[in-house]
């Protein structure tokens, strides 16, 4: 695995970022509660870097001079180069390199990219500014630190590389993805932020047709990889501010802010188009093919009637044929 060197030029320059960036900053751990001015400091001086999937993004004896923030894929966080120990996950609004802001003597672990994944990167020196001048900044880097340290801890004591608690509770093994119980308790925040900020949610319901009968054609096994690949069409053909969960067995749900349904359901389509245009592999062959259904609806009223509308919707994609996109009429 090739490390990224500290000289290694940006993928963007200060301040280059795209409008869902910006958005996927303000709504990082890190600026939680924090006035829209330290948000635009920081998106000011921060840059894009990409990192591949398997790439090295810190390692202990490399300093490091950024604090990055995670807005897109996942890294996680190890005891050794090989990759077996693991100690804790992170997942798109959190930080890593958080040392940094105390000096540039390099991560005490390593991180790598466990999805390809999206990050800002900002100067230390910056960050110890905003800490300085806005105090709920310096208030969420304390309790991220709590975190990691809890994390960390747990996972050092464990000692053979099992997932963090946290990640076992709130992500399926299967996919990936987050789980029903995380989107069930992350619903309610979600729609409330929007309704602060002014915008609404859409939900989109996925569905994989015929799943059973090819889980039941394929055996377990092979199933479970069909499932991981298709979740990893479903979050790429998301945007980085969307989140998405594995509902069932062949189910998933994503939440999508500030988008319209007619917007929702022009990317709902691209991840149709994604997954009915290729080949997945099964025990070493390519040998299948795969549909979905989705539905689309304004996400509202919690999260069990926000899906009972949808699945109603993605009842009628069924009935109209599968392989298709139904949207709320609003």
């Amino acid at each position: 695995m090739s490390p990224i060197p500290s000289h290694q030029p940006a993928d963007g320059r200060p301040g280059d970022l795209t409008p869902d960036d910006a958005v996927a900053l303000a709504r990082s751990r890190i600026f939680a509660g924090c006035p829209a001015e330290a948000v635009a400091i920081a998106a000011h001086a921060a840059f894009v870097r990409h990192v591949p999937h398997g790439t090295l993004l810190l390692q202990p004896g490399e300093n490091n001079a950024y604090v990055y923030v995670l807005v897109e894929g996942q890294l996680g966080i190890f005891r050794d180069p090989a990759q077996n120990r693991l100690l804790t996950r992170l997942a798109p609004g959190e930080l890593v390199g958080e040392q940094a802001v105390h000096d540039d003597s390099g991560s005490a672990f390593y991180v790598f990219a466990q999805w390809p994944a999206r990050v800002l990167a900002i100067q230390a020196s910056v960050m110890r500014g905003l800490m300085t001048q806005f105090p709920q900044v310096a208030l969420n880097m304390v309790e991220l630190l709590l975190k990691r340290l809890h994390d960390v801890s747990f996972g050092m004591a464990a000692d053979d590389g099992a997932e963090s608690l946290e990640f076992m509770t709130h992500r399926d093994a299967v996919s990936g993805l987050h789980n029903r119980r995380w989107m069930t308790e992350t619903f309610t925040d979600e729609l409330t932020r929007a309704s602060r900020d002014g915008v609404q949610v859409c939900l989109l319901l996925i569905d994989i047709d015929y799943f059973a009968r090819l889980n039941q054609a394929l055996g377990r096994a092979a199933g479970d990889t069909l499932l991981k690949t298709v979740a990893d069409l479903i979050h790429d053909g998301l945007r980085p501010t969307d989140i998405c969960a594995r509902l069932s067995d062949d189910s998933f749900v994503a939440l999508m802010p500030g988008v319209s349904i007619q917007v929702a359901g022009l990317i709902a389509e691209r991840i149709r188009g994604q997954i009915a245009g290729r080949q997945f592999a099964v025990h070493g062959q390519i040998s299948t093919q795969l549909t979905v259904s989705i539905s689309a609806v304004v996400a509202e009223n919690g999260l069990d009637a926000s899906l009972e509308a949808a699945g109603a919707l993605l009842q009628q994609a069924k009935e109209l044929g599968r392989n298709r996109v139904e949207l709320q009429n609003v």
